[in-house]
């Protein structure tokens, strides 16, 4: 069975919240939100006990020691990148016998609660780093030191069919943990994630293309490569600085994330030319002498105003419906398509108070009506 990142972060919260410390690993395409989930429940899990977050670096150490009942310690380990002295500490002399002594991380865990983070778990070549790694996951050991009760460990990595890298595990370390296997995030749930998260302070113009060239979303190479591939992760990541970005170098930072090819695409796309959108509010005829490349683009760019539109504090619904009542009339009449595809766009919160608004309008109450045929589930209100 697969479950989504979201899903995932779910169940491991509620098995925390029950007392269960069991390992986890969690199996997946790259790309897909593995890692950023991780971090999103060991804050989670700081604020349930009311404790600091607190992401573990060196410089913080001693801070950590001196109130280890203040913090929440998160530690995000890459395996590739770690020699086994890393994971289970230094060995040294005392008193004529030998100890390994924990890097700071593992002292910071040892008397704080937290979430122990090992990445890239399924792309560890080396068989020195693999026993140690395993003792961490499997024994919750940094050497001989024990982990804090409250520690949590997660791994995460890719199965063969996501990477070539990947190594199996062993089959009794996989029997000892909890296995996760991840699925790709769907278009919809990238897009309320980039809600949630960011607000309105990316470029709606990425979801806008991704809804219209799905297949890019997540792409993945037939072999290790230097050519760059789209992931949900590069999309993200796109999204958070294109708007920002002049046009004469947009394109090669769009390559250098996304590839070549989805580059490609995406640049047509954002070079269309249409009316101003103001223009186009006062005067929706204009819209419909636009062609249909012109017409989407509108579609996206009023999705992007809705959006900013109707986070503002203490926003009049009615008059905002009020001054687009004539747009969403024009769409009503004679492009019913891109009128869901403008819906489907805002985000879940602000699709139902826009369309709950309109049933308040007799001219527009048939919007309404149309969404709950087509899709219903818009409607089912989340508590």
């Amino acid at each position: 069975m697969e479950v989504t990142v979201e899903e995932a972060r779910r169940i491991i919260s509620m098995l925390y919240e029950k007392g269960h410390r069991e390992s986890v690993l969690l199996l997946g395409p790259a790309g897909v939100g593995k890692s950023v989930m991780v971090e999103e429940l060991a804050e989670e899990l700081a604020e349930e006990q009311n404790r600091e977050f607190i992401d573990y670096s060196d410089d913080v150490l001693d801070e950590i020691l001196r109130n280890p009942d203040k913090y929440f310690v998160y530690c995000d380990i890459r395996l590739t990148e770690v020699e086994p002295a890393d994971l289970i500490g230094i060995p040294r002399e005392h008193n004529g016998y030998v100890t390994y002594r924990p890097l700071g991380w593992g002292r910071a865990l040892s008397v704080c609660p937290g979430v122990l983070f090992l990445d890239e778990i399924t792309n560890v070549q080396r068989l020195d780093v693999q026993a140690a790694m395993y003792k961490l996951l499997l024994d919750r050991k940094v050497g001989f030191v024990k982990l804090h009760k409250d520690v949590l460990v997660v791994a995460a990595g890719n199965r063969p069919e996501d990477s070539a890298l990947a190594v199996p595990l062993p089959a009794p370390a996989i029997n000892r943990v909890l296995k996760l296997t991840i699925r790709s995030p769907k278009l919809e749930e990238w897009m309320e994630w980039m809600y949630r998260k960011y607000g309105n302070d990316w470029d709606q113009r990425v979801l806008g293309f991704l809804k219209k060239f799905s297949q890019y979303f997540l792409q993945k190479p037939e072999a290790e490569t230097l050519d760059q591939f789209a992931t949900p992760r590069k999309w993200t990541n796109l999204a958070l600085i294109s708007h920002k970005i002049p046009m004469d170098v947009l394109e090669a930072i769009v390559e250098g994330e996304v590839g070549k090819e989805a580059a490609t695409h995406f640049m047509a796309f954002i070079k269309i030319n249409i009316p101003e959108l103001e223009e186009i509010i006062r005067h929706p005829e204009i819209y419909l002498k636009l062609d249909s490349e012109q017409r989407y683009f509108v579609i996206v760019q009023m999705s992007s105003f809705l959006m900013s539109e109707m986070r503002k504090q203490n926003i009049d619904l009615n008059a905002l419906l009020k001054k687009l009542k004539r747009f969403f009339l024009t769409l009503l009449n004679n492009d019913k398509e891109n009128l869901m595809l403008l819906l489907s766009l805002l985000p879940y919160e602000d699709r139902f108070n826009l369309v709950k608004q309109m049933t308040f309008d007799k001219e527009l109450d048939e919007i309404p009506n149309i969404v709950i045929q087509v899709h219903s589930k818009w409607l089912k209100y989340k508590a």
